[in-house]
């Protein structure tokens, strides 16, 4: 496992096929066993929040 695979999930959350995002998840989950998910609409700020509230 050379990367962690990034997958962007904003086709899903656009109402677009979920046909080629469950395939990459598939392939990723396979492949490395873990994936980032991108394009989630989650805003940078939150995720910081989050992550600081948690250390």
């Amino acid at each position: 496992m050379s990367e962690i695979p990034v997958i962007d999930i904003a086709p899903l959350l656009g109402g677009g096929p979920a046909g080629q995002v469950a395939e990459a998840i598939g392939r990723a989950c396979r492949d490395s066993g873990f994936f980032y998910v991108s394009g989630h609409g989650v805003p940078a700020e939150l995720i910081d929040r989050l992550d600081a509230g948690a250390r």
